[in-house]
Formats: C-alpha cells, sequence, structure tokens
C-alpha cells in the first residue's frame, strides 16, 4: 500500500479477485483508520459497480441472446485481464531482486 498509496491500492483491489477479498483485514493490520478505509472502499465500489454493469449493459445490447456462446470465453477474458496487474507486478520484482545481486 505504501508503494501506491492507500487510496489506489483500495481501488485497485477490488480489480484483482483474491486481492479484493484479503484487502479489508490487510487495512486493518497495516491500521489505515476506518473513515479513510470507508471512504476509498466506498469509491472503489462505485467504480467497479458502475464498471461492471455498464460493460453488462454493452455486452448484452451487442450480443443479443446469444450470450451463453460467449459467456465462458468473456469470464476467462475477465479473470485473465484481472491477473495482468499482479503478473508485472511479479515481473518487476523478479527484475528488481535480479538487478540488485
Amino acid at each position: 500500500m505504501r508503494k501506491y498509496g492507500t487510496g489506489r491500492a483500495i481501488i485497485l483491489a477490488r480489480f484483482v479477485p483474491v486481492v479484493r477479498t484479503l484487502i479489508n483485514p490487510l487495512c486493518g493490520i497495516v491500521g489505515i483508520p476506518a473513515r479513510k478505509f470507508l471512504m476509498w472502499n466506498v469509491i472503489g465500489a462505485i467504480i467497479w459497480t458502475q464498471l461492471v454493469m455498464g460493460l453488462g449493459y454493452l455486452l448484452g445490447e451487442r450480443l443479443k441472446g446469444s450470450i451463453d456462446t460467449y459467456l465462458l470465453p468473456i469470464i476467462g477474458l475477465i479473470i485473465f485481464l484481472s491477473l495482468i496487474p499482479v503478473m508485472i507486478e511479479i515481473f518487476r520484482e523478479i527484475q528488481t531482486k535480479r538487478h540488485h545481486r
């Protein structure tokens, strides 16, 4: 959280499935003030909800009736896209560790 800031970490955590679950207790352990956590959590929830609903609406309009054909690939794509930031960060950490040897 210190690397990116509290607000950014809480908001971005909404978009990564496993991190979304772990960010709440982590904020408590780190000692984020409840008001600050609540504010960023609400902002993240609004962004996440609006984005997911908007994408669902747009996809529903474009695919009219054929959603069953595309459902599994869409879910796979969402999972893949959610993991990209995690993979980038892991790659950066590996590069940093190699560079400091």
